[in-house]
């Protein structure tokens, strides 16, 4: 713990010491696919009704919707927290046995930096780290039950295109997704 919180004063010496230009807020809402809290539970959902015995598991989610707000201190590192939202529904089905529903809700928190590997007027390109908690709310059946998990992505590429107000898309893994797109707008 003591080698985050110094990884991280480090690094917000570093940023605001080169500080070039006036700082920017920038805000962003996008929706992401495939993220890792759903890739987890197809895998595990699968594995446990055919071990119980259910013939056909349905899993639906509504993906990951995304809201962001960032600074940019600097022409080349930006840093903020990610909110995110995701529901997926699961139902275990079978002949023999009563139909099962499962709803899980994920809302999550991670601090994030970026780092802009190209950044012109017009378009920036950048990778993205993010690491924090997902706070989770589940139903099965009659029960409910809540948690926190470790929540994280990593983005090796991502690109925005526009200057105050611009289109985003990423590529990476984690709770925002394996792809996610929005909007975004500098203040």
């Amino acid at each position: 713990m003591k080698k985050l919180v110094l990884g991280l004063v480090i690094m917000l010496v570093i940023v605001f010491d080169s500080n070039a230009q006036e700082s920017k807020v920038e805000v962003r809402a996008g929706y992401g696919v495939l993220s890792a809290q759903a890739i987890g539970s197809v895998l595990s959902n699968s594995i446990v009704g055919g071990l119980a015995g259910y013939e056909k598991t349905d899993i639906s989610s509504g993906g990951a919707l995304i809201f962001s707000l960032l600074f940019n201190p600097s022409n080349r590192i930006s840093f903020g927290l990610d909110f995110g939202y995701e529901k997926l529904d699961v139902i275990y089905e079978s002949p023999s046995q009563a139909n099962i529903t499962s709803k899980d809700r994920f809302i999550t928190v991670m601090p994030r930096v970026d780092l802009r590997y190209v950044n012109k007027e017009a378009y920036s390109l950048y990778g993205s780290l993010a690491a924090g908690g997902s706070f989770l709310s589940a139903e099965r059946g009659n029960e409910s039950e809540q948690g926190v998990a470790f929540a994280y992505q990593i983005t090796p590429i991502g690109i925005r295109f526009g200057n105050n107000i611009a289109l985003f898309a990423e590529a990476g893994f984690g709770f925002r997704g394996l792809l996610n797109a929005g909007l975004s707008v500098r203040l």
